[in-house]
């Protein structure tokens, strides 16, 4: 689902990502956190960058291309 150009840049995703980094802080079960964004997607790699995460990996997926894995240690 695209978003809406109107309602990009305004830190509704660098918000939502640090809630639920702040819910995952908070759960004595979770000790990291990963994500995965296209290549190409550099607005949700800032969002992750913003929020504490950092590359970790890459991979090709079927339907994405490749992909970069990102990982946030909460201990």
């Amino acid at each position: 689902m695209a978003s809406r150009p109107s309602k990009r840049g305004n830190g509704y995703a660098t918000s939502a990502v640090a809630a639920m980094v702040e819910a995952a802080v908070l759960d004595p079960s979770v000790d990291a956190l990963t994500a995965e964004t296209a290549v190409q997607n550099l607005a949700s790699q800032a969002v992750l960058e913003r929020n504490g995460f950092a590359r970790a990996s890459t991979r090709i997926d079927v339907e994405d291309g490749e992909v970069i894995g990102w990982a946030r240690r909460l201990t």
